[in-house]
């Protein structure tokens, strides 16, 4: 925790500033989320969300996320559970999900007629 409170407005910016989300920010210096809020400035907090979202964007074209799109498709496709093609590829559920697109997710009836099949 900060005790000098003059120095405390230059820290939480230059801390925002090197990288550090809000949250890190207010565990390292031990003030609140509106405290950090209060100290930098909006259009940096936005232009630090835009940067954040377009960095997530671009890890879907790096190739082993591709690659790993990829077996999520065809094992999926090829009639395997969501549960256990996260076990196979040792990701959650939710990552299964996600790199499906949703015309390649099956609905619940045709599921269930899988499972019964196999």
């Amino acid at each position: 925790m900060v005790q000098n409170v003059k120095v405390l407005p230059a820290l939480i910016r230059r801390r925002y500033r090197e990288g550090a989300s809000l949250t890190v920010v207010t565990r390292e210096l031990g003030v609140s989320k509106s405290t950090v809020r209060r100290h930098v400035p909006a259009q940096e907090r936005r232009d630090a969300s835009a940067a954040a979202r377009q960095r997530h964007r671009n890890r879907a074209e790096e190739p082993y996320e591709k690659a790993l799109r990829a077996q999520v498709v065809r094992l999926y496709g090829s009639g395997m559970p969501q549960q256990r093609v996260a076990a196979t590829l040792g990701i959650s559920v939710e990552a299964v999900v996600a790199r499906l697109e949703p015309s390649q997710r099956r609905s619940r009836q045709e599921a269930a007629r899988l499972a019964v099949e196999q």
